[in-house]
């Protein structure tokens, strides 16, 4: 047998929780193994230790009673009683230590030791005088401290109450031959039988309390269970967040980099565009002037940057009196297939292509030269 110890009852011992009882247990799973545990702990451990030091004071108890109120000293008797108790106690308490865990799923080993402690108590009431015992109360005991535990099981002891004191009355008038008082035995009993309704009365109200209670600390563990979930997903979130507004800097950081490099790169094409000394006019496909250089407007007398967007016929109109407007507006309407094609009324799907014409001239103060 005591190889199976570990197996049993020592193993939820072991790991029985020792923190603050106060701290409150999110996980309904790991709330539900503490829970278990201080079962085990309190019917294992808790509850027999509480029997030996209750057994040991009601023999105190005992003595004490049958010397001062009754006057007799039969040590041998509270000795045996005494060691009865002492058996009682060191067997349960063994019994509840092997086997409460295997018998959990099929019986509460604890509630039959708490009820045949009943019998143990009709026994020091027999031995402390029984009919003419002042601790016939002693089963009311029993009902006080399952008050606490549970409503149903105080009503349970209630009832059984009275019948151990009964079953005391019982063994006397029909073994021991004694003559009993109907009337003082019955007032006893009644009281017995009130007095353990009121206390069931009381503990019906703390346990109303403690329902709420219970029903409180539940509503918290949730609420902080989800507290904690959305912790975890603001968490996740932050980091989800820096993660992009990292990823948002270093865009920014490269897309600084290409627009430094485009402005470069545009004041550089800038620079060659207004320094060459060719005439430069770029036009759409539209007819419509997209860009001029300095040196096309120093050659066909316009403000470069005020032409953009004008018709390429407005801007050199002047060159018909000049006699040069003949030769070279028809050469740039070849460089635009589409007005091309809409004056001479055709169409066609290929994509406009790409016309240079270059001429060399004077400036726009003299002639300016036919187009090449």
């Amino acid at each position: 047998m005591p190889a199976q110890i570990p197996q049993r009852a020592a193993p939820a011992i072991a790991s029985a929780p020792r923190s603050d009882p106060w701290d409150l247990q999110t996980d309904a799973q790991d709330a539900a193994r503490r829970k278990y545990q201080r079962l085990v702990l309190l019917n294992t451990m808790g509850i027999p230790r509480a029997r030996a030091l209750g057994f040991g004071l009601l023999s105190m108890a005992v003595i004490l009673h049958n010397r001062f109120l009754l006057g007799d000293s039969a040590w041998e008797t509270w000795a045996r009683l005494t060691l009865v108790m002492a058996a009682y106690c060191a067997t349960s308490w063994y019994a509840l230590y092997l086997f409460f865990v295997d018998l959990r799923p099929y019986l509460n080993l604890a509630n039959i030791f708490l009820v045949s402690d009943l019998w143990l108590l009709s026994l020091a009431i027999y031995v402390a005088g029984a009919e003419r015992s002042w601790l016939f109360f002693l089963p009311v005991f029993r009902v006080v401290d399952q008050a606490g535990v549970s409503v149903r099981r105080s009503v349970a002891f209630a009832h059984l109450a009275p019948l151990s004191y009964l079953a005391v009355l019982v063994y006397v008038a029909v073994l021991d031959h004694r003559a009993i008082s109907p009337g003082p035995e019955i007032a006893k009993l009644a009281l017995i039988y009130f007095g353990s309704l009121y206390v069931v009365a009381v503990g019906q109200i703390a346990a109303q309390r403690q329902n709420r209670l219970v029903h409180a600390v539940r509503r918290a563990r949730d609420v902080v269970g989800d507290l904690q979930h959305r912790t975890v997903a603001m968490e996740a979130a932050s980091r989800d967040l820096r993660a992009s507004a990292e990823r948002q800097a270093r865009l920014a950081a490269e897309n600084e980099e290409l627009y430094t490099v485009a402005q470069r790169e545009k004041a550089r094409q800038s620079q060659i565009f207004d320094s060459t000394s060719d005439g430069i006019i770029f036009v759409s496909p539209d007819g419509r002037i997209e860009a001029a250089n300095v040196r096309a407007g120093d050659l066909l007398a316009f403000d470069a940057p005020s032409v953009i967007g004008l018709d390429v016929a407005t801007v050199v109109s002047r060159l018909y009196s000049i006699g040069d407007g003949d030769s070279f507006l028809p050469s740039c309407r070849r460089c635009s297939p589409i007005r091309g094609e809409a004056e001479a009324g055709t169409s066609s799907s290929r994509p406009p292509a790409a016309c240079c014409t270059g001429w060399r001239s004077r400036p726009a103060t003299g002639r300016a030269a036919a187009p090449g």
